[in-house]
């Protein structure tokens, strides 16, 4: 929609670095918001932080208006900005652990560019080359998507980037994959340490495939039930818990007490840091003699997915139990490992 709103911008720098004017020039300007926006502004001091991208009639390589006056660009980038961001993520329904992720990598972004915090195309393209270096491409392209969201909350559209190209994998990497042996070695670990609740959530994340941001729905009206609806990424889904499970979690319930609520709290009654279960579950790796790399909360959901394919062979209903909206993203779980294809290959004996 179209509408005219009154707009204070500060003065930009000069490009001798001359100090800025203290005078603020009131304008009009007119804007052409995204639906969603509702024509939200956020007025931070001398800046203006836009919580949704907007486009109005300055020119966007020279951000000049038509009689010439330029609009300064935010350069000083701290807390309050990234505070604010925190908020339009929100707005978004994003949900706190991609909002954490998201404020991460921004901050990695801030700290590479050092004390000169203009934005440029030509610095991003830089720090695009330097996270393909020192970065898995997966977890590069993660940190530069993060990035563009930012840049396009700042009005920075120009200076997005692309992400990194990447050929579509035929074999599926087995060096982290968890085996069912190493998964009830870890088990059993963890109940002779004494890491019973530990133990339980590996179980539940396990034998259910859901993320470990997804343990609070697992209450103990839940258990009861034998099911429970879970809320992740603005999607909902069923969640059915099998009977060996469901007996664990009764147990536990009345050993510790706990009546109603999540069934995995702190002893103050408090949601699980997931960090504390991912270096508890560190240790009890290294106690088993399992792989570092293959001890971690989400292997567990990999394990469920895998084991799942295997057994049912339905990547639809493997989809809807992971609460995948895109049905590419558990194609993984089918593909074959490099040692099967080697076999396949072998069996055809096209060698004389």
């Amino acid at each position: 929609m179209l509408q005219e709103i009154p707009l204070e911008f500060s003065e930009a720098k000069s490009p001798a670095g001359m100090r800025s004017s203290q005078r603020r020039i009131s304008c009009f300007a007119t804007l052409l918001m995204r639906k969603e926006s509702a024509g939200e502004l956020v007025i931070a001091g001398k800046r203006i932080g836009i919580r949704h991208p907007v486009y109005h009639n300055v020119d966007r390589k020279t951000r000049a208006e038509p009689d010439g006056r330029r609009l300064a660009k935010m350069t000083e980038i701290g807390e309050e900005t990234l505070k604010q961001y925190r908020g339009y993520l929100a707005d978004r329904e994003k949900s706190i652990a991609t909002i954490d992720k998201y404020l991460r990598d921004i901050r990695t972004f801030l700290q590479w560019m050092g004390e000169n915090r203009s934005i440029t195309k030509e610095k991003v393209i830089a720090y695009k080359a330097w996270l393909q270096e020192h970065y898995k491409t997966s977890s590069a392209n993660s940190m530069l998507v993060a990035l563009n969201g930012f840049l396009d909350f700042m009005g920075e559209t120009q200076s997005r980037v692309k992400t990194v190209k990447v050929q579509k994998q035929m074999f599926r990497s087995t060096e982290k994959e968890m085996s069912r042996a190493e998964y009830k070695k870890l088990i059993e670990k963890a109940y002779r340490m004494g890491r019973e609740q530990t133990a339980l959530i590996m179980e539940t994340i396990g034998a259910t495939g859901i993320r470990i941001s997804e343990l609070k729905y697992i209450t103990v009206a839940a258990v009861k039930s034998g099911k429970t609806e879970v809320s992740c990424k603005g999607k909902k889904r069923q969640v059915y818990l099998v009977k060996e499970l469901r007996e664990k979690l009764l147990k536990y319930c009345r050993k510790k007490g706990i009546c109603k609520g999540s069934v995995f709290v702190s002893r103050f009654g408090n949601p699980l840091d997931r960090s504390n279960i991912w270096s508890q579950m560190k240790a009890i790796g290294a106690a088993a003699g399992i792989c570092p790399d293959k001890v971690f909360p989400h292997n567990l959901r990999h394990l469920f997915a895998r084991v799942f394919w295997e057994k049912w062979k339905d990547l639809f209903y493997l989809a809807d139990i992971l609460g995948h909206s895109n049905v590419n993203t558990t194609r993984i779980y089918t593909m074959t490992t490099v040692k099967n294809h080697g076999r396949r290959m072998q069996v055809l004996g096209l060698v004389t």
